[in-house]
Parts: structure tokens; sequence; C-alpha cells
């Protein structure tokens, strides 16, 4: 897993939210002052479908926390605002879980995260030169305890905050091309912003599975 997860789905549902945006905004464009019960059943039929599809698109953008604001600061046309607002209605309805973020709830015991714990210290590998200096800014040498604890608070942290400087940029990008773009073309950008970015790709989603991330101050004995 990696976060060209994340650069799929976004791409995916923002494409969709601006696909429904112009269907519905054709859909009232094109609505006439004289409308017999059966054109205005179907009026609403399809309104209610388009308005439920950009519901469900922007809610799908929400797991990787991409926020209604940043959507609707995208759009050129001012006309679709009150379309989007009316969909947030729907995505209410649509929500799903974060996935980027480390839940508050505590799968594990602390026993497991230790057992854990005492596995990386005897499998870590210090040779990652990338992942090193992220780590420490000088080079002595460390511990496989010391460089497994300051990993574990990478995990919990440092990603943490490059996720609130790496996932704007991503949304954006993807949103200024209204979804018309590649994974690989999202991902060469984000390499050439932040040099960390492949290292955070590999981790940002990965990192929920490991235990000792939900005892950020646990040591070993």
């Amino acid at each position: 897993m990696d976060a060209r997860r994340i650069t799929k789905t976004e791409i995916k549902n923002v494409k969709w939210c601006f696909e429904y945006l112009n269907k519905q905004k054709k859909l009232v464009q094109s609505r006439g002052d004289s409308l017999n019960e059966k054109e205005i059943n179907d009026y609403e039929k399809e309104y209610r479908i388009n308005r439920s599809m950009i519901g469900e698109a922007i809610a799908r953008l929400m797991e990787y926390e991409m926020p209604f604001e940043r959507i609707k600061k995208s759009l050129a046309d001012v006309a679709c605002e009150d379309l989007l607002l009316d969909a947030v209605e729907d995505a209410n309805q649509y929500y799903y879980k974060n996935k980027i973020r480390i839940p508050e709830k505590k799968h594990v015991s602390e026993r497991e995260a230790k057992k854990e714990l005492k596995i990386m210290c005897k499998k870590i590998t210090k040779n990652n030169g990338l992942l090193s200096r992220v780590l420490f800014s000088d080079e002595v040498e460390r511990t496989a305890e010391e460089f497994v604890y300051k990993f574990r608070d990478w995990l919990i942290y440092g990603i943490d905050n490059l996720i609130d400087e790496i996932e704007p940029a991503r949304q954006q990008y993807i949103l200024s091309k209204q979804g018309m773009v590649t994974v690989d073309e999202v991902e060469e950008y984000l390499t050439s912003k932040f040099e960390v970015y492949e290292l955070y790709s590999d981790w940002v989603l990965d990192r929920q599975a490991y235990e000792i991330i939900y005892y950020p101050g646990l040591k070993l004995d």
C-alpha cells in the first residue's frame, strides 16, 4: 500500500464531482417555467440523483481529508456554490472513516505492542539514508532501541505533520485539473515538491498496521 491509493481515489472522485456538477447545472439551466407533472417528476428525480452522486463523491474525498471548502474554492463558476452546498447534506449520509489519521481507539494491548517493539529492535536496519536523515539531524551512531523509538515517533507525529503539508498540495493539484490528470503526473509533482514524499508515500497508509503507534511512550524494560 502507498499514497498512490489516495491519489487514485481523489482523481476518480474529483472527476466524478465535476461531472455531476456540470449535469446538475445544465439541468437547472434548462428547466422551463411551465412544466407538466411528468416533467416535474423527471426533473426532481434527476436532480436528486445528481445531488446524491456529488454528495457521495465529496464524502469519499473526505476519507483523505479533502475539505469541502477547498472543493468550493476550486470552482471558477460561483453558480456552483449552491449546488455544492445542497449536495453536502447528502455527503453526511455517506460519511466514511478517515483513512490516513491514526484511530483514537487502541486496537492492541500494551503487551502486544511491547512484543512488536522487541521484534523491530532485532530486525531494524539503519542503512536507509533518507530515513536516517529524517529521524536524526546528526550522524551519531544510535542503538537499535533508540532508532526504533525515534522511528515510532516519526510514524505518529512526523507523518501527521507531513499530512498537513502534503495532502493540501495533492488536493489542490488534482482540483486545479478537475480530475483530468493521471496518478503518475500527481506523484511526479509531489515528488518534485517534497523531498520526503517517497518515504511518506511508503508509510502514510501502512502505519496503522503497527501496534507500537498506539503506545507512544512505551519503552523496553
